[in-house]
C-alpha cells in the first residue's frame, strides 16, 4: 500500500466516506490546489492542465482498488469541473477520463456512498463539458449503464433525479448526431442504448407514482425521457405489454403540466407516424437549428446550377434569349383536351391560382387541373412550355412562381441536391423549393409569394421573420395573407410543442447554450392558441384547411390549457368528425394529428384508470413568467391583421 492510500485509509477510520477529507489528502500528495476558484485558474495560467489531467488519471488507475483514494480523486475532478473553462481544457479533450468515470460505476458496489459520488461526478461531466468532441460516444457508452442503476434508487429522490438528469442530457445530445455527422445514429449504436429496457424501467417507476417520493418534478423528468424514447425507437414503447406505452402518453395529455401534456401529444405522434421527418410536426431537430450558422435559405442558387441548370434553364442567367424563342417556336406539347394548348394562358392561370387561391369550394378540395392546364394530368413537358412562354414575354417573376409552385405542389426527387449541401446545414424535406424561395426573395423582395413558399412545410424560429415580411408586402393578396398565417400557426404549434417536449431541463439549457426552451415554448403555445382561434373563423369549415384547423384547435387547447375531462372529450369528438378524403391525402400534419385524436378517443377511459395518480401531480415551473412573443410583429411594434378571405366572408368555425 502506498503512502497516499495508507493516509486515506487511516483518515477514514474516524471519518468514513468523508470525501472532503479525502480530497485534501489527495491534493496534498499530488501537489494540486483546488480549494478556491483562483487555485483552479492558476492551473491554466501555469499551463499545467495536461500535467494535472495525467497525474489524476494515473493516480486513479493506480489506486482503483482503494475506495478512499478513488473518492478523493473524483472530488478533485468535481472541483475542477466547476470552472467550465478549466473543465474543457483539462477533461473535454481527453476521452480516457470520461470512460474511466463511467467505469467507476462498476467499482466498489459494496460502498453505496462511492456510487453516489460517481453518479454526481458523471452528471457534472455531462453538464459542464457539452462541447466534448466525443460526447456522442459518451452518451452511447453511458446510457445503458445509467439505466441499470435506476431501480436501486427508486426511493432516493435526490440520486434518482441525478440519474434522470444524466439520461435527459444524453438523449438531448444524441439529437445533434445527424446534424453533425450527416447520417443517423448507426443501428448497432442505437441497439446498445437498450431503450426498451429504459422504457420498462421508467414504467416500473411510474407504477410507484403513489409513493411520497414521486413529485411533479420527477414526472417532468420521466415524461421527457419517455418522449425521447418514442422519437428514437418507438417500438420500445409500442412493445410494452397491454398497450402500456400508448396509455401512458394518453394519460400525459390529462396532466397538470403543459410540458407533460405536450409530451403526451408528441409521444403519440411519434408512435403512429407514417411520414417520419418529411412532415414538419414536432420534430426535435428544430432545437438544434438555432445553433446552425447555415440554413438552406442562406445557400446561393448559383452553387446548384451545375446540378439543376440543364433541367431548369430559366434559372441560369446565362441562358440566351434565343434559346427560349427556339423552344417556344417548337413546343413540347401542342394539344390538350380542348384543342391547341396555349402555354402562356395556362401559365397565367397557374400564377393566378398561386397568388389568389381557389375560385370555388371544390377547388379547395381538388386541384383544378382541367381549368388550369386543360388536361387531368399535366406533364413536365407542359410545365416547360409554360415556363418558356413566360420567359419569351419577359415575365421572369411569373416564371419563377410557376417553377416554385409546381415543385412545391408536386415535389421531385431532391436526393442529388441534398448530397451537395454540407453537413450541419438545416434543410427542408424539399430543399429545391427552399432555395428557389430564398433566391426569389433576393430578386423580388417586395413580392409576398416567396415569403409564403419559404415558410411552407418548414419549422424554425427564423421563419416567423419571413412571415412578418411577407405580410408587409403591398402585393400580399387576401389568400396569401391567410395562407401565411395558416402556415405560421402550424409552425408556432410545432415549435412550441418541440420546445416544451424536448430538452426543457435547466441543465440542458445552460450546458448547450441554447435559448430558454421552456419559457419560449410556453410563449409560442400561447400565441398558437390565439392564432388558431382567429383562423377557425377565417376558413370555411367545408374546405381542407378549415377542417385541419378544427383538429389543430383541439390539439392546441388540450396542450395549452388544463381542462376538465368532459371538455377534453368534447374536443376529441370535434377533432375526430369525418372529414374530406382530400384532406387526409394532402395534409401530412392533419393525418398525423387526427390519428392521435383517434387514439385518445379509444384509450382515454382506460388510461384514466391506469394512471389516475399522475394527473393530480402539481405542475413544476408554474410560477415562471412567460414572455409575450408575437411572431408576426412588425418593426414598428404593430401586429399585422390577416383579412378574412373574400371568398368566404361569412365563414365561421362550426
Amino acid at each position: 500500500m502506498n503512502a497516499l492510500a495508507k493516509e486515506c485509509d487511516e483518515a477514514s477510520v474516524d471519518n468514513p466516506f468523508n470525501w472532503d477529507v479525502m480530497l485534501k489528502i489527495v491534493c496534498r500528495h499530488l501537489d494540486i490546489a483546488v480549494s478556491s476558484p483562483r487555485d483552479t485558474k492558476h492551473i491554466l495560467k501555469d499551463k499545467r492542465e495536461k500535467e494535472v489531467a495525467k497525474v489524476l488519471l494515473e493516480c486513479a488507475k493506480t489506486n482503483k482498488k482503494n475506495v478512499n483514494v478513488l473518492g478523493g480523486v473524483l472530488m478533485v475532478v468535481r472541483k475542477l469541473l466547476e470552472d467550465v473553462l478549466v473543465a474543457n481544457e483539462i477533461f473535454a479533450k481527453d476521452l480516457d477520463w470520461y470512460s474511466f468515470v463511467l467505469g467507476c460505476l462498476k467499482l466498489h458496489p459494496q460502498h453505496p456512498p462511492f456510487r453516489v459520488l460517481t453518479i454526481s461526478t458523471i452528471l457534472q461531466f455531462v453538464r459542464y463539458t457539452p462541447s466534448h468532441p466525443h460526447m456522442h460516444e459518451h452518451a452511447i457508452e453511458g446510457l445503458a449503464k445509467v439505466t441499470r442503476l435506476i431501480p436501486f434508487y427508486f426511493d432516493e429522490l435526490e440520486v434518482l433525479m441525478s440519474l434522470l438528469m444524466i439520461l435527459r442530457l444524453f438523449l438531448f445530445c444524441l439529437n445533434t448526431y445527424r446534424g453533425l455527422n450527416g447520417k443517423p445514429i448507426p443501428t448497432s449504436a442505437m441497439d446498445s442504448l437498450q431503450l426498451p429496457e429504459l422504457a420498462r424501467t421508467l414504467v416500473e417507476l411510474l407504477d410507484r407514482s403513489t409513493s411520497p417520493v414521486f413529485t411533479g418534478d420527477l414526472l417532468d423528468a420521466v415524461s421527457e425521457i419517455m418522449t425521447w424514447i418514442a422519437y428514437y425507437k418507438r417500438n420500445a414503447i409500442l412493445r410494452l405489454p397491454s398497450h402500456t406505452g400508448v396509455l401512458l402518453f394518453v394519460a400525459f395529455l390529462s396532466c397538470q403540466s403543459p410540458l407533460v401534456r405536450c409530451r403526451g401529444l408528441t409521444g403519440l405522434l411519434n408512435l403512429r407516424r407514417e411520414y417520419g421527418e418529411s412532415a414538419r410536426s414536432l420534430h426535435p431537430e428544430v432545437l438544434c437549428q438555432m445553433q446552425q450558422t447555415t440554413v438552406a435559405e442562406d445557400l446561393s442558387l448559383s452553387q446548384f446550377l451545375p446540378i439543376i441548370g440543364p433541367t431548369y434553364i430559366e434559372l441560369d442567367p446565362n441562358t440566351p434569349y434565343e434559346t427560349f424563342i427556339e423552344r417556344h417556336t417548337y413546343p413540347f406539347s401542342d394539344e390538350c383536351s380542348d384543342g391547341i394548348f396555349d402555354a402562356y394562358e395556362a401559365a397565367l392561370r397557374f400564377v393566378d391560382y398561386e397568388l389568389n387561391g381557389p375560385k370555388s369550394t371544390d377547388e379547395w378540395h381538388v386541384y383544378p387541373f382541367m381549368r388550369i392546364f386543360g388536361i387531368e394530368e399535366p406533364t413536365a413537358f407542359i410545365i416547360e412550355d409554360m415556363m418558356t412562354a413566360l420567359m419569351v414575354e419577359g415575365k421572369e417573376y411569373e416564371a419563377r412562381v410557376v417553377r416554385t409552385g409546381y415543385i412545391m405542389r408536386w415535389p421531385t426527387d431532391s436526393t442529388e441536391m441534398t448530397e451537395h449541401i454540407s453537413v450541419g446545414t438545416s434543410v427542408s424535406s424539399n430543399p429545391l423549393v427552399t432555395i428557389l424561395s430564398a433566391d426569389g426573395r433576393k430578386k423580388w423582395p417586395e413580392k409576398a409569394y416567396f415569403y409564403y413558399t419559404g415558410i411552407r412545410a418548414l419549422a424554425g424560429s427564423r421563419y416567423t421573420v419571413l412571415a412578418n415580411r411577407g405580410l408587409q408586402c403591398a402585393d400580399c393578396t387576401p389568400y396569401l395573407k391567410q395562407q401565411i398565417e395558416y402556415e405560421m400557426n402550424i409552425n408556432l404549434f410545432s415549435l412550441a410543442t418541440a420546445y416544451l417536449s424536448f430538452s426543457t431541463c435547466e441543465s440542458s439549457e445552460k450546458a448547450w447554450g441554447v435559448l430558454h426552451f421552456r419559457r419560449l415554448g410556453k410563449a409560442h403555445l400561447m400565441e398558437a392558441a390565439t392564432v388558431v382561434r382567429r383562423l377557425s373563423k377565417q376558413y370555411a369549415s367545408d374546405v381542407p384547411e378549415g377542417q385541419f384547423i378544427k383538429v389543430l384547435l383541439s390539439a392546441t387547447a388540450m396542450t395549452y390549457f388544463s381542462l376538465p375531462s368532459h371538455i377534453i372529450d368534447f374536443l376529441i369528438d370535434k377533432a375526430t368528425m369525418p372529414a374530406s378524403p382530400s384532406l387526409s391525402g394532402s395534409f401530412k400534419e392533419y393525418s398525423e394529428l387526427r390519428r392521435v385524436m383517434l387514439l385518445l378517443k379509444q384509450h382515454r377511459p382506460e388510461a384514466s384508470r391506469r394512471w389516475s395518480s399522475l394527473t393530480t401531480l402539481p405542475c413544476p415551473y408554474e410560477d415562471e413568467p412567460v414572455p409575450v412573443i408575437h411572431p408576426l410583429t412588425a418593426d414598428d411594434g404593430s401586429t399585422p391583421q390577416v383579412r378574412r378571405c373574400s371568398r368566404f366572408p361569412d365563414a365561421t368555425h362550426q
